[in-house]
């Protein structure tokens, strides 16, 4: 067991010798990031979403297999869904909630949301993964486990606590990650949960043939205003080229 502690990030690495996998407090975004959508409101105990470029499904679960047990005493790290019913919402950047349909084992937890998620889990398709995930499950008190795992089957562990609900996990290394799952693990209300789960997004998808375990990026395509952008911009250039072939003139 390697614990580390690094500017900004923490990590703890199970099953390997260095932490491939960090996680940072902070939103992170790079060039091929790409948000979570929902074409319609799916509801259920998995529901899928797609990437928004490269429309490669992401899947969530709330029923998944238990993780590890923790060297550290902790109970149930990497989780066991509760078998509560998710709905995706939001056409673009979409979140999730729990569902409430009779006999559905969401928790109430008063105020403004009567419904709250405890556990959920945000897995790669098949053959694909991510080099990061950008995540805010909105949990107010208490403190979450996110277990990780990797195409090679390495596994990670980080307990976040309060304040700690808006998170970037990085692979490094040529690892990448291909499942994520989230447990509240302990709260000072009882039953206790969280809100949503808003706004996920992934960088650096990527396919893994059968039999390999490496990762092949896939092309993103730039949406539409984008490729406006830089065709205005190659526009710009050569206009700039042609006034200063005219002044050597």
């Amino acid at each position: 067991m390697k614990y580390l502690l690094l500017a900004g990030t923490i990590a703890l690495c199970v099953g390997t010798a260095q932490a491939d996998v960090t996680i940072s407090f902070t939103n992170s975004p790079t060039a091929d990031e790409q948000n979570i959508q929902f074409e319609t409101n799916p509801s259920g105990f998995q529901i899928i979403g797609d990437t928004n470029h490269t429309n490669t499904p992401v899947i969530f679960n709330s029923i998944f297999t238990a993780g590890i047990s923790s060297p550290g005493g902790q109970p149930n790290l990497g989780g066991n869904g509760t078998g509560q019913t998710l709905v995706g919402s939001g056409i673009g950047q979409g979140k999730i909630d729990c569902g409430s349909p009779p006999g559905t084992p969401c928790f109430n937890a008063g105020g403004n949301r009567d419904m709250q998620l405890t556990s959920l889990e945000m897995k790669a398709s098949p053959g694909t993964a991510w080099t990061d995930v950008i995540a805010n499950p909105d949990f107010g008190e208490g403190t979450m486990n996110v277990w990780v795992a990797d195409q090679l089957g390495n596994n990670f562990d980080f307990v976040l606590g309060n304040g700690q609900n808006f998170f970037t996990l990085t692979a490094h290394n040529g690892e990448v990650i291909t499942d994520v799952q989230m447990t509240q693990m302990t709260g000072s209300a009882g039953p206790f949960g969280w809100n949503e789960f808003a706004q996920p997004r992934v960088s650096g998808v990527c396919t893994i043939p059968a039999g390999s375990t490496t990762c092949t990026p896939l092309v993103f395509t730039p949406e539409p205003g984008s490729l406006a952008l830089l065709g205005s911009g190659l526009v710009g250039l050569v206009g700039i080229a042609r006034r200063r072939f005219s002044v050597r003139k």
